[in-house]
């Protein structure tokens, strides 16, 4: 998958209710520990946590695991991972899978709210 936008990372943080910093505040306040952004790198298993935890606390995880169901199905990840439950939560539950599908997820449910 193709690494985040500085919009999908934005977006993410906000969802998880924390603040986004833009660069200019970021020097003015100086101070790294309190002003920087998560990077939701393919490793990064701490945001696919939280993400996965504002899932649930926002009743939303049911409707991420069909959306995300319907991203393999017809495609040729779908005979490899939705022959068997297991394979599908193996394959979702990757920082590198996962996190960009939250913002696609995201993205789509702003665009019919709007």
């Amino acid at each position: 998958m193709t690494p985040l936008s500085e919009e999908s990372k934005k977006r993410l943080t906000e969802f998880l209710g924390e603040k986004w910093w833009e660069h200019a505040e970021e020097v003015m306040l100086r101070s790294y520990d309190e002003s920087h952004n998560r990077d939701f790198s393919p490793d990064d298993w701490q945001s696919l946590g939280d993400l996965k935890k504002k899932l649930v606390e926002t009743h939303q995880w049911y409707d991420f695991y069909l959306f995300a169901r319907g991203k393999i199905r017809n495609s040729e990840l779908d005979q490899i991972y939705n022959s068997y439950e297991t394979g599908f939560v193996n394959w979702l539950i990757n920082p590198a899978i996962f996190i960009p599908l939250v913002d696609e997820f995201l993205k789509e449910k702003e665009s019919h709210e709007t």
